[in-house]
């Protein structure tokens, strides 16, 4: 019996070494094609190291620092989806890996997202290595990158305004022309045709509105402040049609288009309209098509009801109202202009305005449609790229898990430590 368990625990000892053995030619080779890719991404191989980061975590699927390296190849030859998956996959195996996370903002900052890409480098000053140069040159860059943005978008504005006062100015030395050719020279402003003028008083009407001085207190009784305001409000619907009417102007063909203008929606002048009277006049239109109103037409009353909402989130925002105010005269201007060098008998200046600012809201809608059409193009193009590398590791995962498995396994590193005793002899 002591034979027995002497031999027993020989088998045990050897066992234990074979094991450790394997591990240690595991090792070997994770090192040695590591290092390959390494070298070969020193000289710019970036392909080769792909190709050898690749091997390795065919072998150690959850190697953290090889998926960043592998990252930083796949962003060095351009495949930035790609880099993306594989940094965030080294940040999940390890959240304190200073260089995962920069590998992750450098992605990200490739990719445009210029927010997420200072977040990461932040993550890394505010978490993991105050003094990392790298995270520390990345937050200055991407605040430089807004800054610039800020700046193209002041110097677009301001470009736009300069464009504007020159139609301006243009407009009317046209009207000075217009005028002397017809004998009216030095005729008063106040005596133009309402059909003839061009809105070039149209800002300055606006901000004589908003700024119009407040009653001083005392003059209005809170008391009696109710009736005032539900007065006005059934002025307002004296001005509108009954409820089938509102909902046939609001939904008429194509009123997805026509209703970008939220001024027409409430009809209501941009030039007078103050923001009281936007308030009342969307009361007295909700009041009109609420479909509580409308019991035999409930449908089309919510989706009328939907426009004239809104209209008016639209017009209550002072930078969308303004917006829509440069839209607005901006198409009534191009109306002028169409209507000056057209047929006069065939449309009347208010048609060729209408039609003009129509068609320039839809022209700025089918922008802002096609610049969110593509962020998300890209955006999927993102995630399925991810999908496909998250799928590509699950495949690599499972045939790792079958070839440790399988006799293979043994034999290769048979072989190798094979190869290992003819190398020492």
């Amino acid at each position: 019996s002591y034979t027995l368990q002497a031999d027993g625990s020989n088998a045990m000892m050897e066992g234990k070494e074979d094991t450790t053995a394997e591990q240690e030619e595991w090792q070997v080779l994770v090192e040695e094609h590591k290092k390959v890719g390494d070298e070969a991404f020193r000289c710019k191989d970036y392909e080769g190291a792909i190709r050898e980061y690749s091997t390795v975590l065919t072998l150690d699927p959850q190697h953290a620092i090889v998926h960043a390296n592998r990252s930083a190849a796949y962003l060095a030859s351009q495949q930035t989806s790609k880099a993306l998956a594989d940094a965030r996959k080294a940040v999940s195996l390890n959240p304190k890996y200073a260089k995962g996370h920069s590998r992750l903002a450098a992605a990200l900052w490739r990719l445009g997202r210029v927010e997420q890409a200072q977040a990461a480098y932040q993550h890394i000053l505010s978490q993991l290595d105050p003094d990392n140069a790298a995270a520390k040159a990345g937050v200055a860059s991407c605040l430089e990158i807004k800054a610039q943005q800020e700046r193209h978008q002041q110097e677009t504005e301001s470009k736009q305004q300069q464009e504007q006062e020159q139609e301006q100015q243009q407009q009317q030395q046209q009207q000075q022309q217009e005028q002397e050719s017809t004998g009216t020279k030095g005729a008063p402003v106040e005596e133009k045709n309402e059909e003839d003028d061009l809105l070039d008083d149209f800002f300055s009407e606006v901000e004589a509105v908003t700024e119009k001085k407040k009653k001083p207190q005392g003059e209005e009784d809170p008391e009696n402040d109710e009736a005032p305001r539900k007065n006005a409000i059934k002025a307002h619907l004296q001005e509108l049609g009954s409820s089938k009417e509102e909902m046939d102007r609001l939904l008429q063909r194509h009123y997805e288009w026509k209703n970008l203008n939220a001024y027409r929606v409430l009809v209501l002048d941009p030039t007078t309209s103050t923001q009281e009277d936007v308030s009342r006049r969307y009361r007295a239109l909700a009041l009109l098509v609420h479909p509580d109103k409308c019991p035999e037409d409930v449908e089309r009353a919510g989706l009328a009801l939907e426009e004239v909402k809104k209209a008016n989130t639209i017009l209550q925002n002072e930078d969308k109202r303004r917006h829509v105010q440069q839209l607005i005269y901006r198409g009534s201007q191009m109306g002028q202009r169409d209507y000056n060098n057209g047929d006069k008998t065939t449309k009347s200046l208010e048609e060729c305005q209408e039609v003009a600012v129509q068609k320039l809201f839809a022209e700025i809608e089918v922008k802002r449609r096609d610049v969110e059409r593509r962020k998300r193009s890209q955006e999927e193009r993102d995630r399925s790229n991810e999908d496909e590398e998250l799928q590509k590791e699950k495949q690599s995962r499972d045939f790792d898990k079958g070839w440790r498995e399988s006799t293979r396994v043994d034999s290769r590193v048979g072989s190798w430590r094979d190869f290992g005793k003819k190398q020492k002899k």
